[in-house]
Protein backbone atom coordinates (compact mmCIF):
# COMPACT_ATOMS: atom_id res chain seq x y z
CA UNK A 1 0.00 0.00 0.00
CA UNK A 2 2.78 2.43 0.96
CA UNK A 3 4.65 1.63 -2.28
CA UNK A 4 1.52 2.24 -4.39
CA UNK A 5 0.99 5.61 -2.69
CA UNK A 6 4.60 6.63 -3.33
CA UNK A 7 4.32 5.64 -7.01
CA UNK A 8 1.02 7.52 -7.38
CA UNK A 9 2.38 10.69 -5.76
CA UNK A 10 5.60 10.50 -7.81
CA UNK A 11 3.60 10.05 -11.01
CA UNK A 12 1.46 13.06 -10.14
CA UNK A 13 4.57 15.24 -9.66
CA UNK A 14 5.96 14.08 -13.01
CA UNK A 15 2.67 14.78 -14.82
CA UNK A 16 2.19 18.21 -13.19
CA UNK A 17 5.84 19.09 -13.85
CA UNK A 18 5.49 18.06 -17.50
CA UNK A 19 2.36 20.16 -17.94
CA UNK A 20 4.12 23.14 -16.35
CA UNK A 21 7.05 22.76 -18.74
CA UNK A 22 4.71 22.50 -21.72
CA UNK A 23 2.91 25.69 -20.69
CA UNK A 24 5.93 27.82 -19.92
CA UNK A 25 8.03 29.37 -22.61
CA UNK A 26 11.70 30.06 -22.27
CA UNK A 27 14.67 30.95 -24.41
CA UNK A 28 15.12 28.37 -27.15
CA UNK A 29 11.44 27.43 -27.38
CA UNK A 30 9.90 27.52 -30.85
CA UNK A 31 6.61 29.41 -31.16
CA UNK A 32 4.00 29.69 -33.92
CA UNK A 33 2.65 32.82 -35.52
CA UNK A 34 -0.76 33.99 -34.32
CA UNK A 35 -3.53 36.09 -35.84
CA UNK A 36 -4.38 39.25 -33.92
CA UNK A 37 -6.35 42.42 -34.58
CA UNK A 38 -4.80 45.27 -36.55
CA UNK A 39 -7.29 48.11 -36.23
CA UNK A 40 -10.52 46.82 -37.76
CA UNK A 41 -8.74 44.03 -39.67
CA UNK A 42 -6.78 40.98 -38.55
CA UNK A 43 -3.12 40.26 -39.13
CA UNK A 44 -0.49 37.72 -38.31
CA UNK A 45 2.70 39.01 -36.76
CA UNK A 46 4.61 40.52 -39.71
CA UNK A 47 8.15 39.35 -40.31
CA UNK A 48 7.63 36.22 -38.25
CA UNK A 49 10.22 33.67 -39.37
CA UNK A 50 11.86 36.05 -41.84
CA UNK A 51 13.10 38.84 -39.54
CA UNK A 52 14.35 39.19 -36.00
CA UNK A 53 11.35 40.62 -34.19
CA UNK A 54 10.88 42.26 -30.83
CA UNK A 55 7.40 42.04 -29.39
CA UNK A 56 6.21 44.13 -26.49
CA UNK A 57 3.10 42.45 -25.08
CA UNK A 58 1.60 44.97 -22.66
CA UNK A 59 -1.62 45.04 -20.71
CA UNK A 60 -3.79 47.85 -21.97
CA UNK A 61 -3.61 49.67 -18.64
CA UNK A 62 0.13 49.97 -19.14
CA UNK A 63 0.11 51.11 -22.78
CA UNK A 64 -2.54 53.71 -21.94
CA UNK A 65 -0.10 55.40 -19.58
CA UNK A 66 2.37 57.98 -20.92
CA UNK A 67 5.19 55.42 -20.78
CA UNK A 68 5.13 51.65 -21.21
CA UNK A 69 7.48 49.63 -19.00
CA UNK A 70 9.43 48.52 -22.08
CA UNK A 71 9.81 52.00 -23.58
CA UNK A 72 13.51 52.27 -22.57
CA UNK A 73 14.22 49.07 -24.52
CA UNK A 74 12.02 50.01 -27.47
CA UNK A 75 13.63 53.46 -27.66
CA UNK A 76 17.13 51.93 -27.61
CA UNK A 77 16.14 49.50 -30.38
CA UNK A 78 14.59 52.29 -32.46
CA UNK A 79 17.70 54.46 -32.05
CA UNK A 80 19.88 51.71 -33.55
CA UNK A 81 18.08 52.08 -36.91
CA UNK A 82 18.38 48.38 -37.70
CA UNK A 83 17.87 47.27 -41.31
CA UNK A 84 14.08 47.06 -41.77
CA UNK A 85 14.56 44.06 -44.06
CA UNK A 86 16.07 42.13 -41.14
CA UNK A 87 14.42 43.56 -37.99
CA UNK A 88 10.85 44.46 -36.98
CA UNK A 89 9.57 46.00 -33.75
CA UNK A 90 6.01 45.07 -32.83
CA UNK A 91 3.68 46.02 -30.01
CA UNK A 92 0.71 43.96 -28.91
CA UNK A 93 -1.91 45.41 -26.58
CA UNK A 94 -3.18 42.74 -24.18
CA UNK A 95 -6.78 43.94 -23.99
CA UNK A 96 -8.07 40.97 -21.99
CA UNK A 97 -6.04 41.96 -18.91
CA UNK A 98 -6.91 45.64 -19.30
CA UNK A 99 -9.36 45.93 -16.45
CA UNK A 100 -11.71 48.85 -17.02
CA UNK A 101 -9.76 50.61 -19.78
CA UNK A 102 -12.19 51.19 -22.69
CA UNK A 103 -11.31 49.67 -26.07
CA UNK A 104 -11.36 53.15 -27.64
CA UNK A 105 -8.59 54.27 -25.24
CA UNK A 106 -6.57 51.17 -26.10
CA UNK A 107 -6.91 51.83 -29.83
CA UNK A 108 -5.88 55.48 -29.30
CA UNK A 109 -2.80 54.40 -27.32
CA UNK A 110 -1.95 51.84 -30.04
CA UNK A 111 -2.14 54.58 -32.69
CA UNK A 112 0.18 56.78 -30.59
CA UNK A 113 2.69 53.90 -30.29
CA UNK A 114 2.54 53.35 -34.06
CA UNK A 115 3.43 56.99 -34.60
CA UNK A 116 6.14 57.10 -31.91
CA UNK A 117 7.99 53.91 -32.90
CA UNK A 118 6.96 53.45 -36.54
CA UNK A 119 6.11 49.91 -35.49
CA UNK A 120 3.17 47.65 -35.98
CA UNK A 121 0.88 47.67 -32.93
CA UNK A 122 -1.66 44.86 -32.83
CA UNK A 123 -4.37 44.17 -30.26
CA UNK A 124 -5.16 40.89 -28.51
CA UNK A 125 -8.65 40.94 -27.02
CA UNK A 126 -8.72 37.28 -25.94
CA UNK A 127 -5.12 36.49 -24.86
CA UNK A 128 -4.46 34.54 -28.08
CA UNK A 129 -0.74 35.31 -28.01
CA UNK A 130 -0.41 34.69 -24.27
CA UNK A 131 -2.18 31.33 -24.45
CA UNK A 132 -0.50 30.18 -27.68
CA UNK A 133 2.95 31.03 -26.36
CA UNK A 134 2.35 29.87 -22.77
CA UNK A 135 2.79 33.23 -21.07
CA UNK A 136 1.65 33.88 -17.49
CA UNK A 137 -2.05 33.51 -16.72
CA UNK A 138 -2.43 37.05 -15.39
CA UNK A 139 -0.45 39.82 -17.03
CA UNK A 140 -2.54 42.68 -15.70
CA UNK A 141 -0.29 45.68 -15.11
CA UNK A 142 2.68 43.99 -16.78
CA UNK A 143 4.64 44.08 -20.03
CA UNK A 144 6.46 41.14 -21.59
CA UNK A 145 9.33 41.73 -23.99
CA UNK A 146 10.01 38.83 -26.37
CA UNK A 147 12.71 38.59 -29.03
CA UNK A 148 12.04 35.99 -31.73
CA UNK A 149 14.75 34.91 -34.16
CA UNK A 150 14.31 34.03 -37.81
CA UNK A 151 14.21 30.38 -36.68
CA UNK A 152 10.92 31.17 -34.85
CA UNK A 153 12.53 30.52 -31.47
CA UNK A 154 12.45 32.74 -28.41
CA UNK A 155 15.82 34.41 -27.96
CA UNK A 156 14.83 36.62 -25.01
CA UNK A 157 11.76 36.83 -22.79
CA UNK A 158 11.22 38.90 -19.68
CA UNK A 159 8.15 40.13 -17.82
CA UNK A 160 8.29 43.68 -16.45
CA UNK A 161 6.11 45.04 -13.66
CA UNK A 162 8.08 48.27 -13.57
CA UNK A 163 10.19 50.33 -15.95
CA UNK A 164 12.95 48.41 -17.75
CA UNK A 165 16.48 49.41 -16.77
CA UNK A 166 19.29 50.67 -18.97
CA UNK A 167 20.99 47.31 -18.35
CA UNK A 168 17.93 45.55 -19.82
CA UNK A 169 18.00 47.87 -22.84
CA UNK A 170 21.74 47.30 -23.38
CA UNK A 171 21.31 43.53 -23.10
CA UNK A 172 18.46 43.42 -25.64
CA UNK A 173 20.23 45.73 -28.11
CA UNK A 174 23.40 43.58 -27.93
CA UNK A 175 21.33 40.43 -28.48
CA UNK A 176 19.55 41.88 -31.53
CA UNK A 177 22.88 43.07 -32.95
CA UNK A 178 24.27 39.53 -32.59
CA UNK A 179 21.17 38.00 -34.18
CA UNK A 180 21.45 40.33 -37.17
CA UNK A 181 25.09 39.44 -37.94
Amino acid sequence: MKRTLIIAVSSLFIIVGGITLLNSRSVGTAVSNVTLKNGSATSQIPGFGTKVISITYASAGIISKPQDYCDPINTALKNKNFDKNKYQGIGVANMKDSGTVPDSSIEKAAAEKRAKYGAVVLTDDSRILAESWGLAKDLSGKSVLIIIGTDKKIKYIKTFSGKASQKDADEVVALVEDLLK
